[in-house]
């Protein structure tokens, strides 16, 4: 993989897919250049030569939540789902956080999970036949990497300031079952 930033850095990454899920690759920029080694399920590790133990640990996964064989995560990304009182007014009828399959697993009603996503995902199929002009991103070819890209109208913000009172009535009702 690589990922090339507008700042001049550039990562050259490589997954190895071998049992010990590594990677390896090497970060450079108009700084220098390091490199980095790991694995992407225990830790990750930028080497440095000339400093005392000639590599510095970037990231360590965090250790599982009780609760993981039931969520399917750490307890990170269990926190992403979390819907809290005073966030509702600022969020988006579209945000995942709403979506009634994701409560319904949560709470430990895997049938019904089932059941719901399956009517939500139908509901979206029989809407991609009508077709939809996306409220807050436009399709923009990108001259630096010739592929298409998503760019923000700006949009986005002002409706959140205004907790989208306003742009609520455009958007699709997407968690209805």
């Amino acid at each position: 993989m690589m990922l090339r930033s507008s700042n001049g850095v550039l990562a050259r990454i490589e997954f190895k897919g071998d049992k010990n899920n590594a990677i390896s690759g090497t970060v450079s920029g108009p700084t220098g250049q390091v490199k980095i080694s790991g694995s992407w399920d225990r830790a990750i590790y930028k080497h440095v030569k000339g400093s005392k133990g000639d590599q510095e640990c970037l990231f360590v996964v965090p250790a599982l939540h009780p609760l993981a064989n039931r969520y399917y995560g750490c307890r990170f990304s269990m926190t992403l789902n979390e819907l809290l009182p005073e966030d509702v007014p600022s969020l988006p009828l579209t945000d995942s956080r709403f979506r009634p399959d994701q409560r319904a697993l949560e709470n430990g009603e895997a049938q019904r999970a089932s059941s719901i996503k399956q009517t939500i995902e139908q509901n979206q199929r029989n809407r991609s036949k009508e077709g939809h002009r996306p409220m807050w991103f436009s399709k923009q070819l990108d001259a630096f990497s010739k592929t298409d890209l998503w760019i923000s109208k700006g949009k986005y913000w002002d409706a959140k300031e205004d907790q989208f009172k306003e742009a609520s009535s455009g958007m699709v009702k997407i968690f209805t079952i």
